[in-house]
């Protein structure tokens, strides 16, 4: 992981990070090519772009397309590794992003948006900087230049002003995008925040209930996605030796699927091209398609 970007000043409701980490603060290019160098060095085959909000890499410096300038910058490297930005934020800049992403195959075809709720209320309670349907044109524009990209999403459930009306209006609003999975996680909060200060609507009961709920449905979209990766072909990262059953190795795709694939243990580390399959389980496999060795 290559962390770009340090620090906050949204100051969402609900949220420590400004005040723990300080103002928004990019590191500079040249050290961060730095950092890709001694990565690369040490053989990593995957560079992970981080940071507290990546969108708004450099932007304190004055550079409105900073991450797009720097994407650019890392992407002379793409013959050494593939690259792989980390969770963004909603922004009004994920569009040249975006563009970024699917205009050079060393960028894996994967997104992650901290969306936090459907619900705009609830959005603009939280004090978030964007609504909904800035994360709906986001994912669409998504879905026509990055297809086989693997999209998921931040939901909270239980912040202090939902109730299950605002709850059935988030969750029915994110069923209508094109996601393939979600983070879901219950609200817990921060002493010092706006949130903490609120009376909750939902019991301990209701909030467990609304997140069995979504992680119900996010299962079905990701095991749809993944049906329908079944016959492509992907690049893998072989990561580890499956320990619990099997003699497995456990690979992540480009677009951040796992795995398993049969092969030496010399191939952990290395980058492999493999036509997805499914195993007897079930479970995803890869059955490698390059030289044998």
């Amino acid at each position: 992981t290559i962390k770009i970007h340090e620090g906050c000043d949204c100051h969402c409701t609900y949220c420590i990070v400004p005040s723990a980490r300080g103002c928004p603060a990019s590191r500079p290019v040249d050290v961060v090519l730095a950092d890709v160098e001694g990565a690369l060095a040490a053989g990593f085959q995957e560079l992970v772009i981080a940071g507290t909000h990546l969108a708004r890499y450099g932007l304190e410096r004055g550079e409105e397309d900073g991450l797009v300038r720097l994407m650019e910058q890392l992407e002379r490297y793409s013959d050494r590794c593939r690259l792989r930005l980390s969770s963004l934020e909603p922004d009004a800049r994920l569009e040249g992003i975006v563009e970024r992403l699917a205009g050079n195959s060393c960028w894996c075809p994967h997104l992650h948006l901290a969306l936090q709720h459907g619900s705009d209320k609830i959005l603009a309670e939280m004090h978030r900087p964007y609504r909904f349907a800035e994360v709906r044109r986001t994912l669409e524009q998504v879905a026509r230049q990055l297809p086989e990209a693997n999209v998921g999403a931040d939901f909270m459930v239980g912040y202090p002003t939902e109730d299950e009306s605002r709850f059935e209006e988030g969750f029915a609003q994110v069923r209508e995008l094109p996601l393939h999975y979600l983070h879901v996680f219950s609200y817990s909060p921060r002493p010092g925040t706006p949130a903490a200060q609120l009376p909750c609507e939902s019991t301990a009961a209701e909030v467990k209930d609304r997140s069995a709920r979504l992680r119900q449905w996010a299962r079905g979209r990701q095991e749809e996605f993944c049906q329908s990766m079944v016959g492509t072909v992907r690049e893998v990262l072989v990561e580890k030796r499956r320990r619990k059953s099997g003699n497995h190795l456990l690979a992540l795709t480009d677009n951040y699927l796992q795995l398993q694939v049969d092969g030496p243990d010399h191939w952990t580390g290395t980058r492999k091209m493999v036509q997805v399959e499914l195993s007897a389980t079930g479970r995803l496999a890869g059955r490698s398609i390059d030289v044998v060795e």
